[in-house]
C-alpha cells in the first residue's frame, strides 16, 4: 500500500528527521529518496520557515500532541 499510493507519505522520528518516503511524497516535492531520507523533514519547506517549523514539530513529539493532519503551502522550484 506504502509504495502504491497515490497520497504522498513520510515517516520521521522523534527529531523531525526522514526515515521513509513513498514514490508520490518524492514526486510532490520533486526530490529523490536520497534527497529526503536523513534530512529534516522542514528541508521541502522555504528557508524563512524551515527552523520554525521543526521547532514546532519537536514541540508537539515533547508534548505528545503530533498533528496527523495538517495543510501547508511549499512553493516548488521548478
Amino acid at each position: 500500500m506504502w509504495d502504491i499510493s497515490v497520497d504522498g507519505m513520510r515517516l520521521t522520528d522523534e527529531n523531525g528527521i526522514i526515515i521513509m518516503v513513498n514514490d508520490a511524497y518524492c514526486r510532490t516535492v520533486e526530490l529523490s529518496k536520497e534527497e529526503l531520507v536523513g534530512k529534516p523533514f522542514s528541508t521541502v519547506y522555504h528557508s524563512s520557515e524551515q527552523e520554525k517549523v521543526l521547532s514546532m514539530y519537536k514541540q508537539d513529539t515533547l508534548n505528545n500532541s503530533i498533528k496527523t493532519h495538517f495543510e501547508r503551502e511549499i512553493t516548488l522550484c521548478s
